[in-house]
């Protein structure tokens, strides 16, 4: 067993529940038992590990922390348990190689410094992870809310028509965004012969120059305009897991820098070092970013033809790029001699920013609760009439406003 199931039982989260949730996350262990021994898919194992994530998620959002007698322990044996489920999880997830959405594995520490992107992911509308955070926080404490057992999402209400949403594509829609490479060359499927040159694209972190990536667990490759609030690095595959996922500089189809900045990912070295194995066709010159200085820290370029032969980071210490030589190879529209420090809590207000990652903090899979990505199914969803591969799974949160014992 990947898990220990006396813990769950523990915490009364057993089979025979009439919790829809809680059914539906022993259903996902046992399917992922199953998938261990006859040897699974990667993409098959994802899938599982993402439902049950979602379906912990579903239940940590249907109510909030509560006791429902004098020196009851079942209600905080049981979140501690959606923890202990979450961290498993991760690591699983870690060892299968996929990047789900981040977040914290203990739900309660949810903050606007400790964000969750699986709230942006689960929230029928997909507003920001960075303004739900907050909101998470707030609604754990409010009296009102424990007494009636209200929903996270009952709680926030439908948001005003102006308010800030994050797009979640169907398929369809996010293949205007897929590259492929033809020859050297990065060019747009659905436009063969126009190379791609991310010359008119910006994100927030980097500005003009610059574009977000992502890499499915079929390869394919995704990149686009980074604008805050409304299109994240969730938005090409609707929140589903990546192999790899980053910013990059690219002109007239050769790509010149890449770096590891995604917030809702948090790459590590080992997912750029598949990043650029999955693309030989990105040139040794080329130069990368494979981890995020800590704050303070200067940035660490390397040679993409150095970074691809290196075993471990050990091996590049002494290969680590100047700063002028940096500067030589990022075109003049995108000109970054090194990454920008984070921003200040100031300017991040004032810009509604979010806040990057501090290193790489505890997270829903490879960090506890990080990597994994499909929506369910049995429920309904915002998925549901999309051509994605879960098109038909349904989510058991939207728009509901149970009473669970």
């Amino acid at each position: 067993m990947w898990i220990n199931e006396q813990v769950l039982r523990d915490a009364k989260i057993r089979p025979e529940s009439n919790n829809e949730f809680i059914l539906q996350i022993w259903g996902d262990v046992h399917t992922y038992d199953v998938l261990l021994t006859v040897g699974g898919s990667r993409q098959e194992k994802a899938k599982v590990l993402q439902r049950l994530l979602m379906n912990a998620g579903a239940w940590v959002t249907s109510h909030p922390p509560h006791e429902s007698k004098p020196g009851s322990q079942t209600n905080r044996k049981r979140w501690e348990a959606m923890k202990y489920l979450a961290e498993q999880a991760g690591t699983e997830a870690g060892g299968v190689g996929i990047k789900t959405l981040t977040g914290p594995a203990d739900p309660k520490s949810i903050s606007d410094k400790n964000r969750s992107y699986w709230l942006e992911l689960l929230d029928p509308y997909h507003r920001p992870g960075y303004d739900l955070a907050d909101r998470f926080q707030e609604w754990m404490k409010n009296f009102r809310a424990i007494q009636n057992r209200t929903s996270f999402w009952d709680y926030l209400g439908v948001p005003a028509a102006d308010i800030d949403r994050v797009a979640y594509l169907k398929d369809i829609e996010a293949d205007k965004y897929k590259l492929v490479f033809v020859g050297n060359q990065l060019q747009y499927v659905l436009d063969p012969g126009a190379p791609f040159s991310t010359r008119i694209h910006k994100t927030v972190f980097s500005g003009e120059g610059w574009a977000i990536f992502v890499v499915d667990l079929e390869g394919n490759l995704y990149a686009g305009s980074h604008e805050e609030g409304k299109f994240h690095h969730s938005s090409f595959l609707s929140g589903r897991p990546v192999q790899a996922a980053g910013e990059m500089v690219v002109e007239d189809g050769i790509p010149k820098v890449v770096t590891c900045k995604s917030g809702h990912y948090q790459p590590t070295w080992a997912e750029m070092k598949t990043f650029v194995q999955l693309f030989p066709q990105i040139s040794g010159n080329a130069i990368i970013l494979p981890v995020l200085p800590a704050r303070g820290e200067p940035a660490q370029y390397y040679w993409v033809s150095d970074f691809r032969t290196a075993g471990n980071p050990a091996a590049l210490s002494r290969k680590a790029l100047s700063r002028e030589e940096v500067q030589r190879v990022i075109p003049t529209f995108a000109q970054r001699a090194d990454a920008p420090a984070p921003p200040t809590r100031a300017a991040m207000d004032a810009a509604r920013a979010p806040s990057p990652p501090s290193g790489y903090g505890p997270g829903y899979a490879n960090n506890p609760y990080a990597n994994v990505g499909t929506p369910y199914t049995n429920t309904d969803t915002p998925y549901a009439n999309s051509s994605s591969p879960y098109a038909n799974e349904r989510l058991p949160y939207v728009n509901t406003a149970r009473r669970y014992k």
